[in-house]
């Protein structure tokens, strides 16, 4: 196969170290584009070729066309947009471990400085929904965010899992953008006017998501899946030993950016079509027109500060096709046909050890043979027991494989059980009323359960359903009770499965919106306990940070009377010193004090914010939109009665 590669349009060395994934491309004077990365723990370094940046920024000793901007914060994320009413300039957004800050490069002013305790991991800008409102959102540790120029919320959700990835995108092409959502916990979720719509599962943590038309979209995981997905399905995805860093459209490929520096080009089946590797490992690629051409560039980013730009559409300039190499698919077809090769002949030495059983057994007067007939088929059933199968004849020294395909629904592994049964107490319980034909609960039933046999009426006269199961991984109990008046209750200790049933059975039955009231005592005493561990860390973290104050304004004040004290008085000096060291090392033990209570405080949110999103599962459509508006200000007032009211009953 041949690959090609290609030769960069421009070069450019930053001499500095850019930290992997915080590197933008922003045009902070509305015209030039400026390359924007963090270049270590606190600092962020601006290349501007096109003129200088002043304000904070100084210029940096190691490049002439560099700035050098200093914080008192780590640097964890970085975007840009123009947040500014009725203004096109970009605005600087930078995210630090639980605050954000929008700095407008160009004036050298802030335009808004916010707290956000539940962290800061990745932030983007754009459009979302039906305002026209340029916002700022900014993704946690189990929540995300919306914020306009002025640092006010616009909407704020929570998910199950830290937030990695985010991007604006049209996903149901209604003219609106909707927020693409990638977690760790391996779904890509679609939030539409603060209600997620749609839950991708994937195979591992979300890394990058990258818009690539206006029903496309790219995806990378932490396991080394990239994969594209036209409509919420997937069209294609391939795997990689190495993660990929970014990804975006370039002309009819996908670029993709890999953490060992290579940069790829693949065509609509995913299959390899242009290839470069960059000197070091990547910390970034950036779709721009950063020689103000009127076409966009790859920007590909070392993390030792090397700047390549490569066209994004076919060049003859740009392609060296004399070079002949396998890719890494090649590599792996090759590999899976020796494998089957490998199999085959296996196979094919087992055919002619039942054949020479066969003969032997003819010469003996045995009449039975060994191997099965070719043309054998089997039909299979699978059930929530744990069985085994071999197929074969009674004498047989080899058995036959038979390779099959069964789709698994949902709630697998919930296994049916008899109702004579004695039945353990359920303590947590969801109810709720719906108005739907019996004939429709048992379709439902009957797939999305793994049952020996479809359940079906039994007679007109008794329509209740009442089902008990039991689950294989945790032999906890669930039982699901549908009454003839449209009553349906559900008795479940686990609030995420009930909020998985409810979701389920209301796609099924098209339900827009759907009320609840719900009884979990577990999970009523783990939100009084995370409540109360959040305050306490928070109250602590105040504490310290007052107290590290008051410290630091004693040394300042020490400082000076010790150098004083020098012309003077030895021992004074000396004792002043002694006086400065010790306060020195209560500010250090009070910094690591703090850090504890700081993660412990995430924690807890995080844990916190997994309840109220299990809460909003238990209701459907406004109802769930409405518990989390209402969880969000309870939390903010510290009403831990009012977030127990609302798991129970809603916000009605």
């Amino acid at each position: 196969m041949q690959i090609s590669t290609a030769q960069p349009v421009f070069k450019l060395e930053l001499n500095h170290k850019v930290t992997p994934g915080v590197v933008i491309i922003a045009k902070y004077d509305g015209t030039h584009p400026c390359l924007t990365a963090s270049a270590g723990y606190d600092k962020i370094i601006i290349h501007h070729p096109h003129g200088l940046v002043g304000g904070r920024a100084q210029r940096s000793e190691a490049h002439a066309e560099v700035s050098e901007l200093n914080l008192s914060q780590a640097v964890k994320a970085l975007a840009a947009g123009p947040l500014k009413d009725d203004c096109t300039r970009d605005m600087l957004l930078i995210g630090s471990p639980t605050q954000i800050l929008a700095y407008d490069v160009h004036e050298n002013t802030d335009l808004f400085f916010k707290e956000l305790p539940d962290g800061v991991n990745v932030i983007n800008t754009g459009r979302v929904g039906k305002s026209s409102e340029m916002l700022a959102v900014v993704g946690g540790n189990s929540s995300v965010i919306g914020l306009n120029g002025k640092g006010e919320e616009i909407f704020w959700n929570v998910v199950s899992g830290r937030v990695v990835a985010v991007s604006v995108f049209d996903f149901d092409k209604d003219g609106e953008n909707e927020l693409l959502i990638g977690c760790e916990d391996s779904f890509i979720r679609v939030m539409k006017n603060n209600q997620f719509i749609v839950e991708l599962p994937e195979t591992g943590s979300v890394l990058c998501l990258s818009p690539i038309s206006d029903v496309r979209f790219a995806y990378g995981l932490a396991n080394g899946t990239i994969g594209v997905y036209e409509e919420g399905i997937r069209l294609w995805r391939v795997k990689s030993k190495q993660n990929a860093v970014s990804l975006h459209s370039s002309g009819e490929w996908l670029a993709c950016c890999w953490t060992n520096g290579r940069v790829d080009w693949r065509d609509g089946t995913g299959r390899v079509v242009r290839r470069v590797q960059l000197r070091s490992n990547s910390a970034g690629m950036l779709l721009a027109d950063y020689r103000s051409l009127g076409v966009p560039d790859l920007v590909c980013v070392s993390n030792r500060g090397e700047v390549l730009g490569y066209p994004p559409h076919q060049e003859r300039s740009g392609f060296n096709i004399t070079k002949k190499y396998a890719s890494e698919e090649d590599r792996l077809a090759i590999t899976e046909l020796m494998n089957k090769k490998q199999a085959l002949l296996v196979e094919l030495q087992h055919y002619e050890a039942n054949a020479a059983v066969d003969n032997s057994n003819a010469d003996l007067g045995h009449s039975q043979p060994s191997a099965m007939p070719t043309n054998t088929r089997l039909q299979v059933a699978v059930t929530t027991d744990c069985h085994e199968a071999l197929i074969g004849y009674p004498d047989s020294e080899q058995f036959h494989i038979f390779e099959l395909t069964k789709h698994l629904p949902r709630f697998a592994m919930y296994k049916l059980i008899d109702a004579t049964i004695q039945k353990p107490k359920i303590e947590g319980n969801v109810t709720f009323h719906i108005t739907e034909r019996v004939q429709r609960i048992y379709i439902w039933i009957n797939q999305n359960f793994l049952l020996e046999q479809d359940i079906e009426i039994v007679n007109e006269e008794s329509k209740d359903i009442n089902l008990n199961f039991k689950s294989l991984r945790d032999k906890s109990n669930l039982q699901m009770n549908f009454s003839v008046d449209g009553q349906v209750k559900l008795k479940t200790n686990d609030i995420r499965l009930a909020g998985d049933l409810i979701q389920s059975l209301a796609t099924f039955l098209n339900l827009t919106n759907l009320q609840t009231c719900a009884h979990f005592p577990v999970a009523e005493e783990k939100l009084w306990a995370e409540m109360f561990n959040a305050t306490e860390h928070g109250e602590t973290r105040s504490r310290l940070a007052a107290e590290s104050a008051e410290k630091a304004q004693m040394i300042t004040a020490l400082l000076p009377a010790a150098i004083d004290a020098a012309s003077y008085d030895i021992k004074e000096m000396l004792n002043r010193y002694k006086e400065v060291m010790l306060l020195n090392d209560e500010l250090l033990i009070g910094c690591h004090v703090r850090r504890s209570s700081q993660e412990q405080t995430v924690t807890s949110l995080k844990n916190l914010h997994g309840i109220l999103q299990q809460a909003a599962r238990l209701r459907v459509g406004k109802y769930g939109k409405a518990v989390v508006t209402a969880c969000r200000k309870a939390v903010q007032d510290n009403n831990t009665d009012a977030l127990i009211k609302i798991l129970r009953v809603g916000d009605s």
